[in-house]
Order: C-alpha cells, then structure tokens, then sequence
C-alpha cells in the first residue's frame, strides 16, 4: 500500500481496514507513565509532545502510539520502558 505524504493517522487506519485508530476495549488506559509537556529542562516546544515519566525524557510519535494502545498495540507487552517500571 502506498501512503501519500501527509495522509493522516485515521486515514491510514481507514486503509488498512481499522475503522478506529485508537483502541477501543474500552477498559484499556494508556500507560500511566505518558503525558504530553511542551517543556522539560533544556527542551522546550510550541506544542505538546508525548513525554514518558519513567525515564523523564520525550519520546517519539510511535512510541506514543504503543503508549496509547493504538493499533492493536498494548504497553504492558509491547514496551520494555513500561515493563521495567512496573516490576
């Protein structure tokens, strides 16, 4: 499938066939250790971005997604920030 520059998330998911991008058992919450900061020590933005309170630094957009639980995705399996914190 080829993806035109600057197809949005949702539409992408449409693509594929998942009608909604975020997941949607509904007793799912992303993980606790996510938030969004425009600011953190040195690094200061215009808009907020994904920040992971377990190693206090920002993280990238895919990362936010698994954080999320976007995708079929699940932090409590898919990320080894979350594991490591939660033992």
């Amino acid at each position: 499938m080829e993806i035109a520059t600057g197809t949005t998330v949702a539409a992408v998911a449409a693509m594929r066939g998942n009608r909604y991008p975020v997941a949607t058992r509904s007793n799912r919450m992303p993980c606790p250790y996510l938030s969004y900061r425009a600011a953190a020590g040195d690094h200061e933005f215009e808009t907020e971005r994904a920040y992971c309170t377990a190693v206090d630094r920002f993280v990238e957009a895919m990362r936010a997604d698994v954080c999320n639980d976007r995708y079929d995705l699940d932090h409590e399996s898919h990320c080894e920030i979350y594991r490591e914190h939660a033992e």
